[in-house]
């Protein structure tokens, strides 16, 4: 109504996001489709949509509290590992290696969990290992949207050859895995959507929209 342009309903978003999704390079024909967005996952199925509250931002609102941090920051940390800086020099990896920095590293950095920005090294929490926070942040992703896709699922009859991700959450590669460890017992391939083949998960909403548009006006157009 404020632009003065005609807009038309095509789908729910979760019926783009499969719409999208679907054009995957490889996708089983009985694969679901699972939007992880910032408030819902939502598992879309050929008959049915579970659609379960708790995503991205769980996780950044559990990070914010574990670590007494502001959310932008947590929406920073979560998604990345992060290392412990011992030195001006030297820092502590998650893995357990100690590495030498590129570039010496500012004050307010040594003694704290860090990760890796284009300005530099930002500093988050003083009180967990390196080893620590990595554990923290997998279980975070674990009993947060992974458990919450796994009780998804349980809503279909028959559990699918493969569960494809969709949205921006499914670019974060530990959020993928913590989904398949969840999933280990049920016989399912798990994967990130690469939307056309071209444009990976993110778009999933945008092309399907543009498809079912598309599909629409060749169904309707005489001869």
């Amino acid at each position: 109504a404020l632009t003065g342009r005609p807009a038309r309903t095509l789908a729910t978003e979760p019926e783009a996001a499969a719409a999208g999704a679907r054009t995957t390079p490889g996708l089983p024909p009985d694969a679901l489709v699972c939007d992880v967005g910032g408030g819902t996952v939502d598992v879309i199925g050929a008959d049915r949509t579970v659609i379960a509250a708790g995503a991205g931002e769980t996780i950044t609102v559990a990070v914010s509290r574990v670590l007494g941090i502001p959310r932008a920051l947590a929406e920073r940390v979560k998604r990345t590992p992060a290392i412990r800086v011992e030195g001006p020099h030297v820092a502590h990896e998650e893995d357990g290696r100690r590495v030498f920095l590129d570039a010496p590293a500012a004050s307010d950095a040594i003694g704290r969990l860090c990760v890796r920005g284009s300005g530099g090294l930002v500093p988050f929490s003083s009180r967990l290992a390196a080893e620590e926070w990595r554990s923290l942040r997998l279980a975070i992703k674990r009993e947060t949207v992974a458990a919450n896709i796994a009780r998804c699922l349980r809503a279909f009859d028959h559990p699918p050859t493969a569960l494809v991700l969709a949205g921006g959450g499914a670019l974060d590669d530990e959020l993928l895995r913590s989904v398949a460890e969840t999933l280990r017992s049920v016989p399912v391939a798990v994967g990130r959507a690469d939307v056309d083949g071209a444009h990976g998960p993110r778009f999933a909403v945008a092309s399907g929209l543009v498809h079912l548009y598309a599909a629409r006006a060749t169904a309707t157009t005489p001869g």
